[in-house]
């Protein structure tokens, strides 16, 4: 995958782990059109405090998942990285831990052409419903500090809603209980993450 930083394209490897997408009803194609940078695109995960997590509503049929795929970066600390799969009224479903030594140490600052924080996968086991609602919590001890970015819908820019997480928000909190819209383009951003479904 390509990017742009400062006017200037260069190739960015595994910054994106899906290329394209086919569909039954004939869509085909990729519906997200940047991936973001910068500060106010970038979730700063430290303690129970700042953490970031992604809203989702499930279509198109119930389905098992086998393990999730997250681009973070880690800034310091030797704690692990917790996801935390939650139903819509907060209760834990699933759990993982990712060791400390398994994320790229950087800096996330604007147009970071490092080519670092690559995608980590981490088994992680659940059936989510079709039709309702879940949070991908990340959080870590206090005294370690992770990254967490963004990738931005194409829903103003004509993409087909088949393409892309319509129904999906990414948010962030800065003391652990008040959620606000994480990203510069707060109602078209998602997570960089994947989810593994069972065959």
């Amino acid at each position: 995958m390509g990017m742009n930083a400062g006017g200037s394209w260069a190739l960015r490897p595994g910054f994106y782990p899906i290329l394209d997408l086919g569909f039954t009803s004939g869509h085909y194609g990729n519906g997200y059109m940047e991936i973001s940078y910068g500060s106010g695109n970038v979730g700063e995960i430290s303690g129970t405090s700042k953490m970031v997590r992604e809203l989702f509503t499930v279509t198109g049929g119930t389905r098992t998942i086998t393990s999730v795929g997250l681009r973070v970066l880690r800034g310091s600390g030797t704690d692990a990285l917790i996801v935390t799969l939650e139903d819509s009224g907060g209760s834990t479903i699933a759990s993982a831990s990712i060791p400390y030594s398994s994320v790229e140490t950087g800096n996330a600052s604007n147009y970071d052409t490092s080519g670092k924080g690559k995608y980590v996968e981490t088994a992680l086991s659940a059936t989510l419903t079709n039709g309702s609602t879940y949070r991908l919590r990340l959080s870590t001890a206090s005294g370690s500090t992770y990254w967490a970015f963004v990738i931005r819908q194409g829903s103003s820019f004509g993409y087909d809603a088949a393409t892309y997480f319509s129904d999906g928000v990414a948010q962030k909190t800065t003391d652990g209980s008040d959620w606000s819209s994480l990203g510069v383009n707060a109602d078209q951003n998602d997570l960089q993450f994947y989810l593994d479904v069972a065959p």
